[in-house]
């Protein structure tokens, strides 16, 4: 097992994400550590995730003297919405959940997300455990404290920093994961690689897209690594307060246009689909602007699709006129003024952000290859 804390505010205990096989199995465990005195625990997850991980989570509750309630939504970013909120709040009230018990989100991303934000509305705030069960929950979505849901303008505009008091990443729970989840996995992967370790992405190349990936004890240490890198950016600015152009907004590499793409796509779009086109987004604009030397955007495709990634960038770009993609980056949580702070990559492992208004960032994408 491979722990880590995350330190989130003076006067109040590091947050735990512990990685390991079968440790979601401890679930019950962790809460009484987290909650002695604690009677309930609240369980938040979707449809899918209920039949297939809920079971096991429950019982391990149940068996550290918890009266448990489960509460299911439909599957999907289409229902990360404020109405689903607000029926997750009512929910815990009438479960009986009171400020010294826990909620426990069991699932991907939208439901760590929902589930987080529910825990810190509810009473003005209870703690909160998080078990992912994708690949991008386990690497991404579940460490940092980012809780919120979407709004008809826009992804992620509706929500606070609330970090999970625990959070188990177990890698044997992504035996039931279909394809596409796995996709949305390694798109953040790979962005974790392009920001912050060429060597980490070498490693991720020779594993991702290949049956190696499914082998929890092989995928155990790369995810592990995954969460090392973010925290190491995250550190010093939980609540993304720092300059950017050192501080967790970093992170935001390739999801400036990925977010105007899920916008676009009515949400039906999946994030790490979005994210792989937004990361060769990313590398052509670095390129066009001459932060990059020439060829780099060819770099990350052949990185990208060496792990099994969308790379048509053009093709989603076909389907919206220069208005529409400028409106929604427009939406953009991080623009400053009528800019937007722009992650670019002098390089592998190289971060940079420049300022950039929406309608130069849509000609900078559909220029030609000498635009500056």
């Amino acid at each position: 097992m491979t722990r880590f804390s995350i330190d989130v505010e003076p006067g109040r205990p590091a947050a735990t994400v512990e990685v390991g096989a079968g440790i979601a199995g401890s679930a019950g465990d962790v809460a009484r550590r987290l909650r002695p005195s604690a009677t309930r625990a609240f369980v938040v997850t979707d449809a899918t995730v209920e039949e297939l991980h809920v079971p096991m989570v429950e019982r391990a509750l149940r068996g550290a003297g918890l009266t448990t309630t489960v509460h299911a939504f439909p599957p999907g970013e289409r229902h990360k919405t404020p109405e689903t909120l607000v029926s997750i709040v009512r929910a815990m009230v009438r479960s009986g959940l009171g400020r010294g018990d826990l909620v426990v989100a069991v699932g991907g991303g939208v439901v760590g997300d929902v589930a987080g934000l529910a825990a810190a509305v509810f009473m003005r705030g209870v703690a909160w455990m998080a078990i992912p069960t994708t690949l991008l929950a386990q690497v991404d979505a579940s460490v940092g404290g980012k809780t919120a849901v979407d709004l008809p303008e826009g992804k992620n505009l509706f929500g606070v920093f609330h970090v999970p008091e625990a959070v188990l990443v177990d890698p044997a729970l992504l035996s039931t994961l279909p394809e596409p989840e796995w996709i949305c996995g390694r798109a953040e992967m790979v962005k974790h690689g392009l920001l912050f370790d060429p060597d980490h992405l070498g490693a991720l190349r020779r594993v991702l897209g290949t049956p190696a990936e499914r082998d929890p004890g092989v995928l155990a240490p790369l995810v592990a690594r995954q969460i090392e890198l973010k925290l190491g950016c995250i550190r010093g600015d939980l609540r993304e307060s720092a300059p950017i152009r050192g501080g967790r907004a970093l992170l935001n590499l390739g999801h400036t246009v990925a977010h105007a793409f899920e916008t676009l796509s009515g949400h039906t779009l999946r994030h790490g689909e979005a994210v792989a086109r937004g990361l060769v987004a990313a590398a052509r604009i670095s390129e066009r602007l001459g932060v990059a030397s020439p060829g780099f955007e060819a770099e990350v495709r052949e990185v990208l699709e060496a792990v099994r990634l969308p790379v048509d960038l053009d093709g989603m770009l076909a389907r919206y006129d220069d208005e529409a993609l400028a409106d929604a980056l427009s939406s953009d949580k991080k623009r400053q003024g009528t800019t937007i702070p722009y992650i670019v990559l002098r390089g592998i492992g190289r971060p940079d952000v420049v300022a950039l208004p929406p309608g130069r960032i849509v000609d900078l994408l559909r220029g030609p290859a000498s635009a500056r």
